[in-house]
């Protein structure tokens, strides 16, 4: 089976080459996937297609300057750390807590005139319910209030989230140390 550099070699000299670049592309996820496995251990499909995917389409872009197989490595290894300091990005802000956004208090036998008809607190819960209930959250947020949180979760810094919101950063500090405030997400 030839290796991914040899695959290269053939598709830059053929004509047609779409049956080279599914062997090229199963080539790269090999590739991948051993790149990925360092830093994941459990697997992260989605990571090796999108650095597959991503090298394919930047075919026309190889120099040549070095083996085809370092240039795919460097490729694998920045999305791979792109995708885990995201990973800890997001832990880092939300500390394994999920936002939810409760029902009217009467579903759970309260008087519904007696405040807000929503509450917001933080619980752990699985993957799939959270990303619901986060965008449940977002609805109830201010544009900026929702800007900051999803920027925050994003792990963009103070000063890039002022530059999105053209205020200062001590006005974004602020604004996120009553949101976390307005939002249990603990002390982070």
């Amino acid at each position: 089976m030839p290796d991914e550099n040899e695959l290269y070699e053939e598709w830059s000299k053929a004509t047609d080459r779409r049956e080279i670049e599914e062997r090229l592309y199963r080539a790269v996820s090999r590739h991948a996937a051993a790149v990925v496995l360092t830093k994941f251990p459990e697997g992260h499909r989605d990571l090796v297609h999108n650095i597959a995917s991503a090298v394919i389409g930047q075919l026309g872009r190889f120099r040549g300057e070095s083996k085809f197989s370092t240039w795919v490595h460097e490729i694998a290894s920045l999305k791979t750390k792109e995708a885990l300091r995201a990973k800890i990005r997001y832990k880092r802000v939300f500390d394994e807590t999920k936002i939810v956004v409760s029902g009217p208090e009467e579903d759970r036998g309260e008087d519904p005139e007696a405040g807000a008809s929503h509450r917001v607190y933080g619980i752990t819960m699985p993957e799939s319910d959270a990303r619901i209930a986060f965008e449940e959250l977002f609805d109830q947020l201010s544009e900026d209030e929702a800007t900051l949180l999803q920027s925050k979760s994003e792990g963009f810094s103070s000063e890039e989230i002022s530059t999105r919101l053209g205020i200062g950063r001590e006005a974004v500090d602020s604004r996120w140390a009553r949101l976390k405030k307005k939002l249990p997400l603990g002390d982070g």
